[in-house]
C-alpha cells in the first residue's frame, strides 16, 4: 500500500520539486521533503502542507531544512524522523537538488561538478543507508546538445554543450556504473526538456530567490517592470531565427514522477530507465512572446543580443518512450502554461 511508502524528495521547495511532493501526497504516498531553501521560500512548504491538509488520505508530509553537501547532519534528522514516525525503511528517493543555470555553469564550473556529481553520490549513499530500492534523478535534455532537424529520442547520441549539462550527463553515467554493482540499486533518470506553469490553486509556482531562468517568468518581470527583454540570437537555423524549445506544463512533469514511482513498485525489479519528459512540440522563442503579448495584452520591448555560449538551439522530445513504459503523456498545453504562471505570478506576494 501507498500509505505505507516513505518517498524522500531532495530539493522538494523548489519549482518541480514541490509540485512532485504535492502529487505524490496527493497519490497517498508519505513524503520526507528535503532541502536547504537557498533558492526557494519555506512559504512554500507551508502552502504544500495547506494544500495537503485537504486531501482525504493519511499519508505523511515532513520537512527538513538540510543541504546535500552536509550529508552527516542530513543523516541524523533522517533517522530522528524515521523513529519518531515508526519507518523502517525508506523506500524510494526523487532527486531534485542541485544547480541548473546553463551561465552559471560556465561562471562556476567547480561549484557545479560538486554540487550536482559528488553531491549526487552523496545522496545515493546516503538513502542506501535506509534500504532504498529506487532512485529517480531529475535529469534534463542538456545531455544532448544541439539536434536540430529531428525530435529527440533516448537512442539519441549524448552531445552536452556546456557545464552543466556535462554534469547531467555524468550523474546519469554514474547511476549506470553505480547499478551495475550494487543489486538492490535501481534508477530512473527523466530527462525533462522546458518546464512552466504553476499549480491551479496559484500556492506553487517558479519564484527563485536569484535571477529567473524560465522565459515566461522572465517575460513577466519584464512586463511588469517596463524592461527591455533580450533574446539570445535570431540566426540559428529555426522558423523565425530564435531558439526552439519543447515546453512542459509542470503538473504534467509532476504527475510523471508518481508514475515512474508506481512503475517501479509495480514492476519491482532492475529498471534502470533513461526517459524523455516532453510534448513533441517545439515553439521559438518569438512565438513564446507572441503568445504571452496576446495574453497580456500588450506589446513587449525586445532586444535581439548575441547568442550565449553553450545553449542549444533546438531541443524538442520524442515522449514516445514514457507513454510506453511509463502510460504517461504531456495533456496541458503551452497556453495554459503562460495562464497558470500569469494567474500565479498576480496572487503571489513573494518578492524576488
Amino acid at each position: 500500500m501507498q500509505a505505507e511508502k516513505l518517498i524522500i524528495v531532495t530539493g522538494g521547495a523548489g519549482f518541480i520539486g514541490s509540485h512532485t511532493v504535492l502529487e505524490l501526497l496527493k497519490d497517498g504516498y508519505n513524503v520526507l521533503a528535503i532541502d536547504n531553501l537557498s533558492n526557494s521560500y519555506m512559504q512554500t512548504i507551508l502552502n504544500i502542507k495547506i494544500l495537503h491538509d485537504s486531501f482525504s488520505n493519511r499519508s505523511v508530509f515532513h520537512f527538513i531544512k538540510g543541504d546535500i553537501m552536509n550529508i552527516a547532519a542530513l543523516e541524523i534528522s533522517i533517522l530522528r524522523f524515521l523513529k519518531e514516525h515508526r519507518f523502517q525503511r525508506v523506500d524510494a528517493a526523487i532527486h531534485f537538488a542541485g544547480l541548473k543555470s546553463v551561465p552559471e555553469s560556465f561562471e562556476k564550473p567547480e561549484l557545479y561538478w560538486d554540487t550536482n556529481v559528488v553531491g549526487t553520490l552523496r545522496v545515493i549513499q546516503l538513502v542506501q543507508r535506509f534500504f532504498c530500492p529506487f532512485f529517480i534523478f531529475s535529469s534534463s535534455c542538456t545531455v544532448y546538445g544541439n539536434q536540430i532537424g529531428s525530435l529527440i529520442d533516448e537512442n539519441t547520441p549524448l552531445k552536452p554543450i556546456n557545464p552543466y549539462g556535462y554534469t547531467k550527463y555524468a550523474v546519469e553515467s554514474l547511476l549506470a556504473t553505480y547499478s551495475n554493482t550494487h543489486s538492490t540499486f535501481n534508477y530512473t533518470s527523466l530527462r525533462y526538456f522546458n518546464p512552466l506553469g504553476a499549480h491551479p490553486s496559484r500556492l506553487l509556482g517558479d519564484r527563485p530567490k536569484s535571477a529567473f531562468r524560465n522565459l515566461i517568468p522572465i517575460l513577466y518581470d519584464s512586463y511588469k517592470k517596463k524592461k527591455t527583454i533580450k533574446i539570445y540570437g535570431d540566426k540559428f537555423p529555426t522558423t523565425d531565427g530564435t531558439c526552439v524549445r519543447d515546453y512542459l506544463h509542470v503538473m504534467d512533469l509532476a504527475k510523471a514522477h508518481v508514475m515512474a514511482l508506481n512503475h517501479n513498485f509495480s514492476t519491482n525489479q532492475a529498471l534502470d530507465l533513461n526517459v524523455n519528459l516532453g510534448t513533441g512540440r517545439g515553439y521559438t522563442v518569438l512565438e513564446v512572446v507572441r503568445m504571452f503579448e496576446s495574453l497580456v495584452g500588450d506589446k513587449l520591448n525586445l532586444e535581439i543580443v548575441e547568442a550565449r555560449t553553450g545553449e542549444a538551439y533546438a531541443a524538442v522530445a520524442n515522449p514516445h518512450k514514457a507513454k510506453e513504459i511509463l502510460g504517461w503523456q504531456a495533456e496541458l498545453s503551452l497556453l495554459q502554461m503562460i495562464k497558470d504562471h500569469l494567474e500565479f505570478m498576480k496572487e503571489t506576494s513573494l518578492e524576488n
